[in-house]
């Protein structure tokens, strides 16, 4: 919506998951091949997972690709 409506426009979004899938999205959207609004919004979401879950995601890695954090799972699955 805001591509067609640029004038700061507030939408809310609710993301539910378990920890698997959102490591997944985690890697998935933060990929360098993924839209760079969706790049940022999923570093956001890997931050607070990391903050508010640190063993779970003790595993992350991040790298800087292109100005925009890429984060990466040494353990596919946990």
């Amino acid at each position: 919506m805001r591509r067609f409506a640029p004038i700061g426009l507030a939408t809310m979004i609710a993301f539910t998951g378990n920890h698997r899938s959102i490591r997944w999205a985690i890697e998935q959207r933060t990929d360098d091949v993924a839209e760079e609004e969706i790049r940022l919004v999923f570093g956001e979401v890997a931050r607070e997972q990391q903050k508010c879950y640190p063993n779970l995601y003790q595993d992350m890695k991040s790298e800087m690709v292109d100005g925009i954090l890429k984060y990466s799972f040494t353990n596919s699955k946990i």
